[in-house]
């Protein structure tokens, strides 16, 4: 009886050391999974969200709904950062021995990455969306006070910060910014840095552009060279894309603006004609121009 009471002992305590380590076995493979494996599906799950989201506030922002865009922007920037800091966490993997965990650890330091220029994204959205809103506000002041102005550039510079990235994005809100508050030298050197960047060729033409504008404001000031300046910008827009818009009429306005250069500047408000709707309101406009050139 005595050993039978033993062998079923030991039987028990067997069962109880498998049980413990099948068990642990289970745990750390499952942390292991949920660690280093798992967050694949996390992080496919938690793009695919963020990617709609930027979808839907983008849409706000296009039907000019600047107040819903921003917030909408906000909360996209705050989602990126709890991921990256919550699911992912901050850790460089420097205490990770195992060549398996080096790569698994090298792939979230590239998640974090991702999620950082996320937040970086939105936050810069979230910037354009509030310079937006400044402009409609002020819509009827030369400048706007710098009160409200500082903290734009401050949520600006936050953005930048996050990933020490060189878009060309920030440049280009601080240009309109500067050109917007009557600092056109201060404006130029950010399109300048815009281009600097080599960001995609709308971006190129739309900085050449401002620059052609921010000339013109110089020449406004009394700066006589300034207009020969502006003409250059708007050639150098034409010459990454003759179809843009902008630019021909930025050119033939500029034109206008000098007496000797009448036939440019109907010859520019003709290339403007060919590209928009011949009963837009900035058609009409074009042709008044032209006649009153012919004169």
């Amino acid at each position: 009886m005595i050993k039978q009471k033993n062998s079923r002992g030991k039987f028990l305590y067997s069962v109880i050391i498998g049980a413990a380590i099948f068990g642990g076995i289970f745990i750390f493979i499952s942390a292991f999974y949920i660690k280093y494996i798992g967050i694949d599906a996390i992080i496919k799950k938690e793009n695919a969200k963020m990617r709609r989201d930027f979808q839907a506030a983008d849409s706000l922002f296009e039907q000019k709904k600047y107040k819903e865009a921003e917030s909408a922007y906000f909360k996209i920037a705050q989602q990126a950062e709890n991921i990256r800091k919550n699911h992912l966490g901050l850790s460089d993997g420097s205490s990770i021995t195992n060549d398996d965990q080096k790569k698994h650890s090298i792939r979230r330091s590239t998640y974090i990455r991702q999620f950082a220029e996320h937040e970086e994204n939105a936050i810069l959205r979230a910037a354009g969306a509030k310079m937006e809103i400044l402009f409609e506000d002020y819509a009827m002041s030369r400048t706007i006070p710098d009160a409200e102005i500082q903290p734009l550039l401050n949520l600006i510079q936050k953005a930048e910060n996050i990933t020490k990235s060189t878009s060309s994005v920030p440049f280009f809100l601080r240009g309109r910014i500067y050109a917007r508050q009557q600092k056109p030298l201060m404006a130029i050197q950010e399109f300048q840095e815009v281009i600097k960047q080599k960001p995609p060729i709308n971006r190129i033409v739309a900085a050449y552009n401002e620059i052609g504008l921010a000339y013109i404001m110089l020449f406004r000031q009394g700066q006589i060279n300034a207009r020969e300046n502006a003409i250059q910008a708007f050639k150098s827009a034409l010459n990454h894309d003759d179809k843009s818009q902008d630019s021909w009429y930025n050119l033939a306005s500029v034109y206008a603006s000098d007496a000797s250069k009448k036939q440019e500047a109907i010859e520019a408000y003709r290339r403007f004609l060919q590209l928009v709707p011949p009963d837009s309101q900035c058609a009409r406009d074009a042709n008044d121009a032209i006649i009153q050139l012919s004169k």
